[in-house]
């Protein structure tokens, strides 16, 4: 049988040192939030400008560290058999092993609670990916609250953390205000109603 082009995961591409122009690393303990984008290797001659990253690492304390890299699927990537054109987040020891640890899309995230015992979690977020001279994916990271994106591609799903929700509203609002949460809930319906019609 014969195997498909495909390039290594984020941690081996690292390892491998093939692509040092374009690698960056982030501490979040130390600086706290991260934006960029991230292209694959197959776009890299089309990648000129300093803004993109082919492998980020985000550095820890402990002996395992985080990768992360667009998957682009095309060119000689066009094998790739898990989680094509989207951005995998890949965990590697000092042994040099390596695990996936999460494949996301635009307005996908993935969350690591308690970050290196900071007390905040650290959230990794896709917020968009372009088509275009290079192709990328635009991602943001954050050691505690995600600051705003503007336009989101997906639409947000609260999850209260502090205060839960005890009861929802029985209308649908029409018009959310700008923060994406009302700020007030209808309570009760009219109190009068029209008795004739004129």
């Amino acid at each position: 049988s014969q195997l498909g082009y495909m390039c290594f995961n984020a941690a081996k591409t690292w390892q491998l040192g093939w692509f040092p122009n374009k690698y960056n690393t982030y501490n979040p303990v130390e600086i706290g939030s991260w934006k960029g984008k991230l292209i694959g290797p197959t776009d890299l001659l089309e990648a000129e400008g300093s803004e993109y990253t082919v492998v980020l690492k985000i550095e820890r304390k402990s002996e395992i560290n985080l990768f992360l890299m667009y998957n682009r699927q095309e060119d000689f990537n066009s094998g790739t058999t898990e989680g094509g054109n989207k951005v995998l987040v890949n965990s590697q020891s000092y042994n040099g092993m390596s695990d996936l640890e999460a494949t996301l899309g635009p307005g996908d995230e993935i969350v690591f609670p308690d970050f290196e015992g900071s007390g905040k979690d650290l959230i990794i977020q896709v917020r968009q990916t372009f088509d275009g001279t290079p192709d990328y994916a635009n991602v943001a990271i954050s050691l505690g609250q995600m600051p705003s994106s503007g336009t989101p591609t997906k639409a947000p799903i609260p999850v209260p953390t502090n205060s839960p929700i005890t009861s929802s509203p029985t209308r649908t609002l029409t018009l959310p205000p700008s923060n994406g949460f009302p700020t007030t809930l209808p309570t009760s319906a009219p109190v009068n109603t029209p008795t004739t019609l004129s």
